[in-house]
């Protein structure tokens, strides 16, 4: 595993640095030729898109719509890692390639001092961590919330891009405290919440009518700590350009139940990242096994795969899940009601 976790890392890092070869033009038009050459051959992969497409807006497409969605958003996907090639001269020429709404938003609470989440999904120019330094040079810090890779070498990567862009990667193990203390500092959390939750770290809403086990998380820290949660959008207008969108803050009532809150945060979250893929379904990653998990524990048979042990830190407990970590801060500070 050791020798197949360096070839896969000389791979990637030899692509890199095509990008500073290899003109941006260049790089898209064979991307798309190579999106269109995989396509066919995605097999189950293509399936699992077409029945989420299917019944998340067979009721508003056509089947015709729905395999030309599937197709645009393997494209997207190429289009996304041929950019992430260019990302420094994408990043250095930011007026040129980059629109915005929203950014008062933002300043607002810089100017304040005061920590926030922004959130998303695989969504347009999703592989673009440079793009929130870039528009906020006075940040103080960007963290983005990910999964650890399964290769150590290509974690490496993925801290080392973060790094070069005054960023940080925060990985989903034992992360709450941390993400607190960032906040607190007056730092920018960056979220993904259109992926289907760990099983025991989620909890189900309406995701596109359909029960979805989602990541509640985010959600808990949010409303236990008062902190902001707005939407963060990067629709692509055309490859290696975009428009970016800050929509202002969530809203939700709060009750004195932590369940309930968590619920309704979440689903709050579900709603906005439901709504921005409507507008431009082909720009979402619809290859996520998003409803692969059943309220009554079972997994729909079109998604069910090899099962895997789990990992040392799974076992100890080391992601955090909202459910075991809002009970254990109930026992440690007492019931609370959120914030007026």
């Amino acid at each position: 595993m050791k020798y197949l976790n360096l070839m896969v890392y000389g791979v990637i890092k030899s692509f890199l640095l095509l990008g500073k070869i290899v003109p941006m033009q260049v790089t898209f038009f064979f991307m798309r030729l190579l999106a269109r050459a995989v396509y066919p051959f995605l097999g189950k992969r293509r399936e699992i898109m077409l029945w989420n497409l299917e019944h998340a807006l067979g009721d508003v497409t056509t089947e015709e719509e729905r395999k030309r969605i599937a197709f645009r958003s393997i494209e997207n996907l190429f289009v996304a890692m041929g950019e992430l090639l260019h990302l420094e001269k994408i990043t250095n020429n930011f007026n040129k390639h980059f629109t915005w709404e929203g950014k008062d938003i933002v300043d607002r609470y810089i100017a304040e001092g005061k920590g926030f989440f922004v959130f998303g999904g695989h969504y347009g120019g999703w592989t673009l961590p440079s793009v929130a330094p870039a528009l906020f040079p006075e940040l103080p810090a960007v963290n983005m919330v990910a999964r650890p890779l399964r290769n150590p070498y290509m974690d490496s990567i993925l801290h080392y891009l973060a790094g070069k862009f005054n960023g940080k990667v925060v990985t989903t193990r034992g992360t709450g405290q941390e993400i607190v203390n960032a906040i607190n500092n007056g730092e920018l959390v960056g979220l993904y919440m259109d992926q289907e939750s760990r099983r025991g770290q989620g909890i189900f809403i309406k995701f596109f009518g359909r029960d979805a086990s989602s990541h509640v998380v985010p959600g808990y820290l949010a409303w236990k700590h008062n902190i902001p949660l707005i939407p963060f959008w990067i629709p692509r207008t055309r490859p290696g350009h975009f428009h970016v969108i800050f929509r202002k803050p969530l809203q939700y009532e709060l009750t004195d139940d932590t369940e309930e809150n968590n619920r309704r945060v979440t689903q709050a979250i579900a709603d906005e990242v439901e709504r921005t893929i409507r507008e431009r379904p082909e720009q979402w990653l619809w290859a996520h096994s998003r409803w692969r998990r059943r309220p009554d524990g079972t997994v729909h048979p079109l998604f069910e795969r090899k099962k895997r042990s789990r990992s040392k830190s799974r076992k100890a407990g080391h992601y955090l899940s909202s459910v075991d970590q809002s009970k254990q801060d109930e026992k440690q500070e007492g019931p609370e009601k959120g914030p007026e």
